[in-house]
Parts: structure tokens; C-alpha cells; sequence
């Protein structure tokens, strides 16, 4: 596995010369260089951004009635995107693309849904009176619907079963609140239903998608919180590390069963004067 070894500028050769003793790790660098302060505060801002995005999401589909299960951290999951962040970030933000267009249509329709059945229940208690609604609306005059016995104009429009009227309240009173373009009661019920009727079909496939997307991406989605927990804790000391410019990194590879070995050692005898970075392997093995 290849490493990094950052330790203070102070305690190098002690550093060093334990490394000899024990004889594990195989330096590749002839030469040892300053830390870059930019390197672990970037990636401890990425983590940060993508937790964030992460929840976010969560919180969504939450709400949205959809629950990803949380599972635990597996040694195999951390292996494998431990030094690929980028590729979490892309994939992750795919998914998310996905699902914030989904979820957010599914939150229109949701609001449009309940609009048109108030609109319908408007329209329900409308039955019977056979007449043009919106061009009451864009009259002078305003009205009331009323039981009979409340009757006490002459200018009244009577149901059909003559239970209840239309009764006209002349200029310049409040207007009902009716939608403007609000026409005949029996035909606006029949709108009304045809429209509740696509905005539940649309609702439904709306719905199967994100199921089935959550379905194929489950395995990378329930144990990134804790992953990105863990990197962000492993960013968040190694920022600790670069606020001094009196360090220095070595690179170098130790065979993967004497890995803990190294680190114990040098946790015990340096305590937090060094820290062990485990890096991408992107040359070849010594």
C-alpha cells in the first residue's frame, strides 16, 4: 500500500531512523517536501459540501414518503471509493439530478392536485344552478349563494330544485372567491375530475421512478453517510496538520500486513506528532 508520512520538520531524522528499525516501508521519494496546506482543506470542503448534498436528499425522499435505509460502513464499500472521492461526487450527484427533478415535479403535482379538488368541491356545492360562473366574474356585480329562507332580493337566479339562489349584491361589493374562468358547475366538475384523474396517473409514475432508481442505487446510497462521516473526520486531522509549515511529507510503500503494524508504532512513539496517510496507488509497486 502506498503512504504518506507526515510528520513535524522537528522530529524527521527520530522519525526516520525508527523507520529503519523497522524496516517496513519502502520510501520512493529521494526527498522529502513540504505539505500543501490547499490539498487536505480542499478535500475536507468537498466532504463537507457532499455530507450536506447527501442529507439534504435524504431529507427529501423523507418527506416525500421514500426511506433509504441507513446500513453500516462495510470494509469493502470504504476500499473501494476510500481514494476516488471524485468518483462519489459524479456518481452521487447524478443520482441527485435525478431525483431533486423527480421529487420536485412530484411536489408540483402535489400542490396542483390539491387546487383542483378544492376546485372540485367548489364545483360540487355549485350543482344546480345553470349558469356561466366566470361571466358573473367579469360583471359589475357581485353575489352570494343563499338557503331560500335567506332570500331578500329581487334579483336572484333560483337553483334547479329551487333550494338554494343566486342572489345578485349590485356595484361595487367584494367578488365571491371564485376562480375567474370558473364556468358552468356540472361542466367544471367533469374538468375537475379529468384533471385529478391525470395529475394521480402522473403522481403514480412519478413515483415508480424514483422507486426504481433508489432500488438500483440502494448499495451506494445507504452506507454513504458513514462513509463520508469517516473521510470527513480523516480530512478534519489532516487539515490540523497543514496549519504548520513546520511539516514535512514522505511517500513510500509498506506491505499491506505490516500497515497497522506502522501505524501503531508510530502513534504510540510519535503521538500526534505524525500522522499516516494511506494514498492512491497509481505507480507501480517497488
Amino acid at each position: 500500500r502506498k503512504v504518506a508520512i507526515v510528520m513535524d520538520k522537528r522530529i524527521k531524522a527520530d522519525v526516520v531512523a525508527r523507520l529503519q528499525e523497522l524496516g517496513v516501508l519502502h520510501l520512493t521519494t529521494s526527498r522529502f517536501s513540504t505539505l500543501k496546506k490547499d490539498e487536505p482543506l480542499s478535500h475536507f470542503q468537498l466532504v463537507s459540501k457532499l455530507l450536506v448534498d447527501v442529507r439534504t436528499l435524504l431529507k427529501k425522499l423523507e418527506i416525500a414518503g421514500f426511506n433509504v435505509k441507513q446500513r453500516e460502513l462495510s470494509p469493502a464499500f470504504f476500499k473501494r471509493y476510500e481514494h476516488h472521492l471524485q468518483d462519489v461526487v459524479k456518481r452521487f450527484n447524478a443520482i441527485n439530478e435525478q431525483l431533486t427533478t423527480l421529487l420536485s415535479e412530484r411536489e408540483t403535482l402535489l400542490k396542483e392536485l390539491e387546487r383542483w379538488q378544492e376546485r372540485k368541491s367548489l364545483a360540487k356545492s355549485l350543482l344546480g344552478f345553470d349558469v356561466d360562473f366566470s361571466v358573473l366574474m367579469s360583471s359589475q356585480f357581485s353575489f352570494s349563494i343563499v338557503d331560500k329562507d335567506e332570500v331578500k332580493a329581487e334579483r336572484v337566479v333560483w337553483s334547479e330544485d329551487g333550494s338554494k339562489a343566486l342572489v345578485f349584491l349590485g356595484i361595487g361589493q367584494d367578488k365571491p372567491d371564485l376562480p375567474l374562468d370558473f364556468g358552468k358547475p356540472s361542466e367544471e366538475l367533469k374538468k375537475c375530475e379529468a384533471e385529478i384523474e391525470r395529475i394521480r396517473k402522473r403522481l403514480g409514475e412519478v413515483d415508480v421512478e424514483i422507486s426504481k432508481i433508489l432500488t438500483k442505487e440502494q448499495t451506494f446510497l445507504s452506507p454513504l453517510l458513514p462513509f463520508l462521516n469517516v473521510l470527513s473526520e480523516r480530512f478534519s486531522s489532516s487539515l490540523n496538520f497543514a496549519k504548520s509549515d513546520e511539516l514535512v511529507v514522505a511517500e513510500g510503500w509498506v506491505p499491506v500486513p505490516r500497515l497497522k503494524t506502522l501505524k501503531d508504532v508510530l502513534n504510540k512513539e510519535f503521538r500526534n506528532g505524525v500522522e499516516v496517510l494511506e494514498l492512491d496507488e497509481k505507480e507501480g509497486k517497488p
